[in-house]
């Protein structure tokens, strides 16, 4: 071999070499962004019973809240009927005291 071939075939193998560390260091990138991904999820799975339970307990929260407002609301209604009523029994008992009144005592015509 000459020293044409030889120092030819010694460039080759330091491209080789350099395309070998490149890879390798590619591969090693590759890996540490997998095994990154791989931790993230790991973290985010964990945090979804904490989540799932907050949302289950803002979604209860919400519904009480709504509940309470409309009992208040049906408490406020049924207090108003209440006193519509009221106001229509009276009307009415004063009405049917008037009429007994009037079956019971004499008239004005009848008095004189």
């Amino acid at each position: 071999m000459t020293n044409c071939e030889v120092s030819f075939l010694t460039d080759i193998a330091k491209v080789e070499q350099v395309e070998a560390e490149i890879t390798q260091e590619l591969a090693d990138a590759c890996a540490l962004r997998i095994d990154n991904a791989r931790q993230h999820a790991q973290v985010e799975l964990a945090a979804v019973p904490m989540k799932i339970q907050e949302e289950r307990r803002n979604v209860s929260l919400a519904a009480k809240e709504k509940a309470k407002t409309q009992a208040e609301e049906l408490t406020r209604d049924a207090e108003r009927r209440e006193r519509e009523i009221g106001l229509i029994a009276e009307s009415m008992g004063d009405q049917v005291f008037e009429l007994l009144l009037s079956k019971i005592l004499p008239s004005d015509d009848e008095v004189t």
